[in-house]
Order: structure tokens, then sequence, then C-alpha cells
């Protein structure tokens, strides 16, 4: 390993872990206990819930067409029968 590759290794280190410390430092108990979290809940539960609704969408139409074909094909069988009924 050459002397820059050391030298960018150890900034990118020691910068993260002051970053780190920077963001993380300041936040207090107020913060996790009010408003901040309840919003990043909110927000959170919301986008969750988008994405089931998203994901279930295409089942419901699948049992949609499902029910219209046994719907549709109850009444075709109905009036086959009705039709071969009258023939005799």
């Amino acid at each position: 390993m050459s002397s820059e590759n050391i030298w960018t290794t150890t900034f990118l280190e020691y910068s993260t872990v002051h970053m780190l410390t920077y963001i993380i430092a300041p936040t207090n108990y107020e913060f996790f206990r009010g408003t901040g979290l309840k919003k990043i809940g909110i927000s959170t539960s919301r986008h969750i819930a988008k994405k089931a609704i998203v994901r279930c969408i295409p089942i419901v139409g699948a049992v949609g067409v499902g029910a219209y074909a046994y719907y549709d094909t109850a009444r075709v069988g109905k009036t086959v029968i009705e039709l071969f009924s009258k023939t005799n």
C-alpha cells in the first residue's frame, strides 16, 4: 500500500468518526421524546402503508377479473343448458 493510500484511508476514517460525532452528539432526549421521532414514525408508517396498498392492487384486480370470469361462465352455461333443453 502506498503512502498516499494510507493517508487517504486514515483521513476517511477520521472524518467519518468526527462527522458521526457531530451529527449524533447534538441530539438530546427531547428530540427522541418529542416531535422529531413522532414525525419520523408517522412518515415511515405512511410510506409502508402506501407500499402495502400498491402491492395489493394487482391482487384485487386479479380477484375481480376471476370473479367476473366465473359469473360470465356461469351465465353462458345457463344459456347453453336452456338452449339444449328446448331442442329436445
